[in-house]
Parts: structure tokens; C-alpha cells; sequence
């Protein structure tokens, strides 16, 4: 399941004009945020844009822990603009199992 997950993160990433980003300049795999020496959050991507916008992306194949999932995004939006201050950010939580039906929620 991590694979197929992964596989379809990397595809988003590669192509954020498949989920409505324009003007993308870079994109990440996985982050991993710490805070004090310990793990705080990981959001799947973040695909930053020319208008110094970074928009944090939260995959999910399925719609099944809508509430728990919009929780986790806005923790990882939270720990972006941390570090990120000058920067606005939007998050994008994106669902659906294949890549030309995907439904995007930006949060």
C-alpha cells in the first residue's frame, strides 16, 4: 500500500497542475519536521510557486478519517509556517486512487 501511496505523492508532485498549481518552481518529497530533537509532523509534499506560496500536501487513496486527516494537514501547515514566515500557505488535501480523478480540497 506505501508504494502505490508513494507512486501517486511523486506523480502529484511532478505535476501540480493536475491538482490546480500554477507557476510551481519546486517540488518535495516527505518532509520530516522536528521541534526540540523530536519528531513534530511529515507532510506527504510541498510544491512551492513563484508568488512564494507553498502549498502542503496531505494524499490519502481513500476519504475514510476525513476529520482526523484535515487535522493532521493543518498540523503540517502549522509547522510550515514556522519555518516558512514569509511565505504564504495553503494546504491541499487530495484524495482518489487515480490520478485523473482526483478530488482536491484546499484548506
Amino acid at each position: 500500500m506505501k508504494d502505490k501511496h508513494d507512486d501517486m505523492v511523486n506523480s502529484i508532485r511532478r505535476s501540480p497542475h493536475r491538482v490546480g498549481i500554477e507557476n510551481h518552481v519546486a517540488s518535495t518529497g516527505e518532509v520530516i519536521f522536528w521541534r526540540g530533537g523530536s519528531y513534530a509532523t511529515s507532510p506527504d509534499s510541498l510544491i512551492f510557486t513563484r508568488d512564494r506560496r507553498v502549498f502542503v500536501v496531505e494524499y490519502k487513496a481513500h476519504d475514510k478519517k476525513r476529520s482526523k486527516d484535515r487535522m493532521q494537514l493543518r498540523r503540517h501547515m502549522k509547522h510550515t509556517q514556522d519555518l516558512f514566515k514569509y511565505f504564504e500557505i495553503s494546504g491541499l488535501y487530495i484524495h482518489g486512487s487515480k490520478l485523473n480523478n482526483l478530488e482536491v480540497e484546499e484548506i
